[in-house]
């Protein structure tokens, strides 16, 4: 991620290209999309930002290796903590993006949030891709029945 791919005044991360499997294309719906930055993440880049003021990448490097080329965190790393940390939780095997992206989505959902809304953040095709995370509210709130205008027996 680019930092003018970061538009702090619109409160909006562009998101132009992907890395997947080690390689640099366009996203895998072969479009771009906007995504909201939450407030709390919103802080925390600000405050990077600050102390990263010459920076292209939002997440740069932070070493060289022998031969002086720039190194980025590798994905075997990042692939066996993942495998360990969902074993010890009694969880599905997952890739650290699927993790990144189910825990957004499910906190949207958690939250009250419109799915159609999650659909075009998330990229999806349809509503009903999006709609996996729709299971983790399977009980209507008080706060929604009065919204939808229904009157409760006493």
């Amino acid at each position: 991620l680019e930092w003018d791919a970061v538009d702090f005044d619109a409160g909006l991360i562009l998101v132009r290209r992907q890395l997947r499997e080690g390689r640099l294309g366009i996203p895998k719906s072969g479009k771009e999309r906007e995504v909201p930055i939450v407030p709390s993440l919103s802080a925390v880049l600000k405050a990077w930002r600050r102390k990263n003021p010459k920076a292209e990448l939002v997440a740069p490097s932070l070493r060289k290796s022998q031969t002086g080329k720039t190194k980025f965190l590798n994905w075997r790393t990042i692939k066996n903590a993942m495998k360990k940390a969902l074993k010890k939780c009694g969880l599905k095997p997952m890739t650290f993006y699927q993790a990144g992206r189910h825990t957004f989505a499910s906190q949207w959902v958690l939250s009250g949030n419109s799915i159609y809304r999650l659909k075009e953040i998330m990229g999806h095709s349809s509503v009903q891709v999006t709609e996996r995370y729709a299971h983790l509210t399977n009980q209507l709130t008080d706060a929604e029945l009065a919204r939808a205008g229904v009157r409760l027996a006493s």
